[in-house]
């Protein structure tokens, strides 16, 4: 089989860069990653991905120590809270177009003056 056709025909069939690399340091690994995730970019779009995507990331977090594991956790929960605020910040509404902030503040006046308490204060003055 001519070369070429082997180097064409290589990704199709499931034997790509990921399939042969052999990342050692840092630097091979964050090229794998990133590889990976351009591979996986492709399939965002499509309706089970999201699913995919959680078991994948299940299946890869199996082998790790649950220190490492609380590690990821807090990455990931740190991602979740930017993304929820800035879905927040996208779908709330405008604000300055002359209406009213909505902030009520509630203010409790006590008069205990006009309180019939049923005893007269001196009462208790030779309790001790």
């Amino acid at each position: 089989m001519n070369l070429q056709l082997v180097v064409f025909i290589m990704p199709f069939l499931g034997a790509g860069e990921v399939d042969t690399a052999d990342p050692i340091t840092k630097d091979d690994f964050d090229a794998l990653r990133k590889k990976i995730v351009t591979d996986l970019r492709r399939f965002e779009k499509r309706a089970p991905f999201e699913d995919f995507l959680e078991d994948f990331i299940q299946d890869l977090c199996l082998s790790l120590s649950s220190k490492r594991l609380k590690k990821v956790k807090t990455t990931v929960e740190a991602l979740y809270f930017e993304k929820n605020k800035a879905e927040k910040a996208a779908t709330a509404p405008a604000k300055g177009k002359g209406k009213s902030s909505g902030k009520v503040k509630l203010t409790v006046e006590s008069d205990l003056t006009n309180v019939e308490t049923g005893f007269e204060l001196d009462e208790f003055d030779d309790f001790m």
